[in-house]
């Protein structure tokens, strides 16, 4: 992985390209991340050794912003999260605005910090252990305030790739039972700053204005 990082940051390097953030321009971003969780049997039931599946977790996220400086952009965000486990299914569609920041650390690097408020509507079923299918429905909604350090390295005046280091934020989630008055409210507040969790994305830019 860190060699295939590596990598990557020498050929944006060597791409020549001028990065000049204006006022007047809109551009498109985007991001999705997968992981699959598996662990490997090996017993007396299994005629040979063979990898099972425990859960799945898909996050996509797609935008538009409009910058109104050399300095500030605001847009808006449509995302999905699913997650997916012996246990239970959950789905989360969220929408969003965001105002973002354009620090310049170079031509073509710069740093790109982020708030953004989102609200997700979706619904998570939970498996009946017996088999017997007698599934529950659970209706979830969530309110989220975050702060998003990012780096933007602009390949050219078009593109830039995104790369979004950690998070902070404060989350706010109601699961209510579709069959009940029963809800159960989880407040978080997440620190992440880890450097080597972060994830990488695009932003496009249209109608680009010359200074």
């Amino acid at each position: 992985m860190r060699k295939t990082l590596q990598t990557l940051f020498l050929i944006l390097l060597a791409v020549s390209a001028g990065a000049q953030i204006t006022n007047k321009v809109t551009f498109l971003e985007g991001n999705i991340s997968y992981s699959e969780t598996k662990f490997k049997t090996s017993s007396s039931f299994f005629s040979s050794s063979s990898f099972v599946t425990v859960a799945k977790s898909t996050n996509i996220n797609a935008g538009m912003g409009f910058t109104t400086s050399e300095k500030s952009a605001f847009g808006f965000t449509l995302g999905r999260i699913s997650n997916t486990s012996s246990d239970i299914k959950f789905g989360l569609t969220r929408i969003g605005v965001f105002h973002q920041k354009f620090y310049e650390l170079s031509e073509k690097f710069y740093f790109t910090p982020r708030l953004e408020f989102i609200l997700g509507f979706g619904k998570s079923t939970f498996f009946d252990p017996s088999g017997g299918g007698n599934d529950t429905d659970v209706d979830n909604s969530e309110m989220l305030i975050g702060f998003l350090p990012a780096l933007q390295y602009f390949i050219n005046e078009k593109w830039a790739i995104t790369a979004l280091i950690g998070s902070i934020s404060y989350s706010r989630l109601k699961e209510a039972a579709s069959d009940s008055d029963a809800e159960i409210v989880t407040k978080n507040v997440d620190v992440n700053l880890n450097i080597n969790s972060f994830r990488l994305g695009f932003q496009y830019y249209l109608m680009k204005k010359n200074k």
